[in-house]
């Protein structure tokens, strides 16, 4: 399964070069379009819909993950990213 998810995201991931990102270099969530931001909180709620663990301390009653993804947005802790095509 991860040497097929390798294959079909080779060309937008350097697996190899991988490293985590400190909260200095962590992206400027203004930089993102309306889309890019929608497409990337749908991701993140699917992962915690499927039982990834939340970065974020979840107050208590709230079990919607698509609210969990924007409680995450607003701390700037979704490990997501996307990367554009530099022109």
């Amino acid at each position: 399964m991860v040497k097929g998810l390798k294959a079909l995201f080779a060309h937008y991931i350097d697996w190899e070069g991988a490293e985590m990102r400190t909260e200095e270099d962590m992206r400027d969530k203004g930089q993102y379009t309306k889309f890019e931001r929608t497409r990337i909180l749908a991701a993140r709620a699917l992962q915690i819909a499927q039982g990834s663990p939340v970065l974020v301390k979840v107050p208590s009653g709230m079990t919607d993950p698509i609210e969990i993804a924007e409680l995450e947005w607003e701390h700037n802790l979704i490990p997501i990213d996307i990367l554009k095509e530099e022109k």
